[in-house]
């Protein structure tokens, strides 16, 4: 079978273990050519499950925020220390997660998470974080 692209997949579940992927991404630190397989381990090792404040790390890509607090804050790294790739931030309990960095998101100097099942992109680009 011919390799696939990470952004042609339309639906990850109608591909086998057996179909490579290539990955386009620098930070992909497993190997260029890969597996579905791989690819979900992957993802799924790079996941963070956070109870109460947490220092984001640059090897860090999903978090997963379980709380029950008034709030739990992520201290993000300066964007040059700080995954190129960005980070997903999901918020799977009930508190408020605030995002503390010294640059701007998204052109403001503080941004909250408020809902329960909330998700956001983090991704830093030149000078600042975007949210997608």
């Amino acid at each position: 079978m011919a390799d696939i692209r990470l952004y042609d997949l339309k639906n990850i579940t109608n591909y086998s273990g057996d179909t490579s992927i290539l990955i386009d991404d620098p930070n992909f630190d497993v190997a260029k050519k890969t597996t579905i397989d791989d690819l979900k381990n992957y993802f799924f090792t790079k996941s963070t499950i956070i109870y109460s404040d947490y220092i984001v790390l640059k090897n860090d890509f999903i978090l997963i925020v379980s709380g029950n607090t008034d709030t739990i804050n992520l201290t993000f790294p300066l964007i040059q220390n700080a995954n190129q790739s960005g980070y997903i931030i999901k918020n799977v309990g009930y508190s408020a997660i605030n995002l503390l960095t010294t640059e701007l998101i998204d052109g403001y100097s503080e941004v909250t998470i408020s809902y329960h099942n909330t998700s956001i992109t983090l991704k830093p680009i030149s000078d600042q974080w975007y949210i997608f």
